[in-house]
């Protein structure tokens, strides 16, 4: 598959998913996850690559699901093919917890909505302290990343962070646990590049077996299916669509609750 919206590299046992859609801020598509998922495949049959890191060009990691092009470039939302609508962000996590090898992701400028649902499936995670982590939803009326944050958090937090809608910074998300470590900008790059590297060289298949293990212990199938079927009879509420508006218009919703 050639790649527009991904730069994918392999270097020194790293594998390298960049997202390259910097003046959309990396908003997420149906082609980049189609884009990521091909480019994982790949790195997951190379023996040579020990270790992955996802990260974004320009002033973000990405802003999250494509909203302007909902219903044709975001999320398949519109539909009641469960199959179809666990694609996206659903399916990206999947394929980052099936994957197994280690994952750092990489977070500077925004990591908000779904993307920051795929950044919560990674294995690690370092994060530039000025970073704006969230999972904004409710404030368009819409509701998921339900199961993602609270596996990271807990319940309270998670309802905190869902509810409210609210980003953190990097360096709060450090403090709460939502990231593992929370460095200065200039530093971002350094610190994953030695994570990486240490990962590269470590023992691989140790960390394979380890991250099954782990993973046993949490039913992201289910999980992410409970979380996906709330998607589709919310996004037909009068609120999402006045999420929508709102978002197109530049200002501020005005729910009514249904």
């Amino acid at each position: 598959m050639e790649y527009e919206l991904i730069i994918y590299e392999k270097a020194d046992g790293i594998a390298t998913i960049t997202l390259n859609r910097p003046k959309q801020l990396n908003a997420l598509n149906h082609q980049t996850f189609d884009e990521m998922l091909d480019a994982l495949a790949d790195a997951a049959s190379d023996p040579e690559v020990r270790v992955l890191v996802l990260k974004g060009v320009g002033r973000a990691f990405s802003a999250g699901d494509d909203l302007k092009g909902m219903g044709k470039t975001s999320r398949r939302i519109g539909t009641d093919n469960l199959s179809v609508q666990l694609q996206g962000p659903p399916g990206m996590v999947k394929a980052l917890r099936g994957f197994l090898k280690p994952v750092i992701a990489q977070l500077h400028g925004y990591a908000l909505g779904g993307a920051f649902e795929v950044a919560l499936a990674a294995d690690l995670i370092i994060a530039a302290e000025d970073a704006r982590l969230g999972i904004p939803y409710v404030q368009r009326g819409l509701a998921s990343g339900t199961f993602s944050i609270m596996t990271a958090v807990g319940y309270r937090r998670a309802c905190e962070i869902l509810f409210l809608g609210d980003w953190v910074s990097g360096k709060e998300a450090e403090r709460i646990g939502l990231v593992n470590k929370a460095v200065p900008a200039e530093e971002l790059d350094a610190a994953v590049s030695e994570w990486a590297g240490r990962l590269a060289k470590g023992a691989t298949t140790s960390i394979a077996y380890m991250k099954q293990s782990m993973n046993a212990f949490i039913d992201w199938e289910r999980g992410l299916t409970m979380q996906t079927l709330i998607e589709k009879p919310i996004s037909d509420t009068e609120d999402a669509q006045e999420g929508r508006r709102s978002f197109m218009e530049k200002r501020e919703p005005e729910f009514k609750g249904r």
